[in-house]
């Protein structure tokens, strides 16, 4: 479990690089069809630690709605420092696991069964595979590459 932390101490360290990469003057633009816009993207990775961990304690599909409906920030820098906040309460929970809770197995609203451990594994890709969509995105307005190591 030590292995998946470092992960995801790295993982929250460079979204929020990419947090600091964000335009706010056009991050509410529409990209395309059926694609999140930066704004739309970003505040989902906000909640993404706090909701995935909610998830994993088997939460409703009209808890987790209820969640969305409820948590509604603006800017980046709202949805920065809640990110930190979400990722701090993520740690927290993964320290208070023991032994026996990692190997507790339960149930999405959608079917899907994994250990607590799976589900700490789910929310390091599930971030990862948003970073990687902000990058691009990111990417899409700019002249000059972003500085932004992504692997160690």
């Amino acid at each position: 479990m030590q292995s998946l932390v470092k992960q995801l101490h790295f993982i929250e360290k460079t979204i929020v690089q990419l947090f600091d990469e964000v335009n706010e003057q056009t991050w509410k633009e529409p990209e395309a069809k059926r694609i999140r816009s930066v704004f739309e993207l970003c505040h989902h990775m906000t909640y993404l630690p706090k909701a995935d961990l909610m998830l994993a304690s088997s939460a409703s599909h009209q808890e987790m709605d209820a969640f969305y409906q409820r948590n509604r920030l603006e800017t980046i820098c709202e949805m920065k420092q809640m990110f930190i906040y979400h990722m701090k309460q993520l740690y927290a929970h993964i320290e208070c696991m023991s032994e026996c809770e990692k190997q507790r197995e339960s149930t999405s609203y959608w079917g899907a069964t994994y250990t607590q451990q799976e589900w700490i594994l789910e929310i390091l890709m599930h971030l990862i595979h948003h970073r990687a969509q902000l990058y691009q995105l990111l990417m899409q307005h700019r002249e000059k590459p972003i500085s932004i190591c992504l692997f160690q």
